[in-house]
């Protein structure tokens, strides 16, 4: 049985590919205050689209829910000689409100291990 949050997993994990692979900075850093702002069952689409703007994807699944992807990368993000963050934000609505809401972001240093964490957006 597949749950909303593996699929959201899935969502998660595109959308860090999509990030990491930009290598330069691409798309709009992503506040943790503004993303601790998200309620589930009560932010509407609009009020997180005058937060963030317009999502980098917009899916829509098969129950008429919709999901949409913001994501962020800087510096060399998973290159052998560079460094670099990435944050990808993901919501799912359903009849225009939020349902859930995953947020990830990683780092990588020099030499290092890239570290990632995703985690429910009112866990922050």
């Amino acid at each position: 049985m597949r749950t909303e949050f593996g699929s959201a997993r899935h969502l998660i994990f595109g959308a860090a590919i999509a990030v990491v692979v930009a290598g330069c900075a691409a798309g709009t850093q992503i506040q943790a205050s503004d993303v601790k702002s998200i309620q589930v069952g009560k932010t509407t689409a609009s009020q997180v689209a005058s937060m963030f703007g317009q999502p980098m994807t917009r899916n829509v699944d098969p129950s008429g829910g919709e999901n949409w992807t913001y994501a962020y990368a800087s510096g060399g993000y998973f290159r052998l000689l560079g460094s670099g963050t990435s944050q990808a934000l993901i919501v799912v609505f359903n009849k225009g409100i939020v349902t859930n809401c995953y947020f990830t972001a990683g780092q990588q240093s020099i030499g290092g291990m890239p570290t990632t964490a995703t985690m429910p957006c009112d866990r922050l």
